[in-house]
């Protein structure tokens, strides 16, 4: 199948034509040379197609594993109902359905008044308590270069100091926390998915191992 379109900012009589073939892997691998007229812009793999049969095992393997203990039947019910409403195309999309399971953030602030208390507060939400903080204040200011976050655990305070560059999240906060979270007796640790921006949930090692080795979460630590 054939498109053709017009490109005004390499000129407007500029026209090119893109082409969408199905090919099998060793076809597609013909068309793999550099400086070819055709050029592999997207190739899909099948095998963990985000079927119905697919969706109902990764929902049933989150229930197994304790993931939505924290949620009611009616909950559960209404997520699954959205759930039915959209194209599902990734498996990090679907714990996003579900309340309190996963944290999406995107790296360009959409809160630009305390986007690093919303995050932390976020930390203590997915973690069901596990990181329980208190006293959580963020001097996130965007005129300025640098700010910084407190907060307390187990009475004891602590702070994070981050770089402000307009409004893009910093997110070397991360790996800050992760060490933060190292050195408390948790029974687990907070992950993160891929993603366009920070995506996390907070799993046991019992719960990563089987969603990472199943590939019914997909981590940027992948086993």
């Amino acid at each position: 199948h054939v498109i053709q379109s017009g490109h005004p900012y390499q000129g407007d009589n500029m026209q090119c034509l893109y082409g969408i073939a199905a090919l099998t892997h060793d076809q597609a691998k013909l068309f793999q040379v550099f400086g070819h007229m055709w050029e592999s812009t997207y190739r899909e793999n099948f095998d963990n197609a985000m079927t119905t049969d697919f969706i109902s095992s990764i929902i049933a393997s989150y229930k197994e594993l304790g993931l939505l203990d924290h949620l009611n039947e009616d909950s559960i019910g209404e997520a699954l109902n959205m759930m039915g409403q959209y194209s599902i195309n990734d498996v990090n999309e679907l714990p996003l359905f579900f309340p309190n399971l996963t944290h999406y953030m995107d790296v360009e602030l959409t809160n630009i008044d305390n986007p690093y208390e919303e995050l932390l507060t976020a930390y203590e939400l997915i973690s069901k308590g596990a990181f329980n903080l208190s006293r959580i204040q963020d001097n996130f200011d965007i005129a300025q270069k640098k700010g910084h976050v407190t907060f307390e655990i187990d009475g004891k305070p602590n702070k994070i100091s981050y770089d402000i560059e307009g409004d893009w999240l910093d997110d070397a906060i991360i790996s800050k926390l992760d060490q933060i979270v190292e050195q408390l007796d948790l029974d687990g640790r907070f992950y993160l998915l891929e993603s366009d921006g920070v995506h996390l949930i907070y799993l046991n090692e019992k719960q990563y191992k089987f969603l990472a080795e199943e590939e019914f979460l997909s981590f940027t630590d992948n086993l």
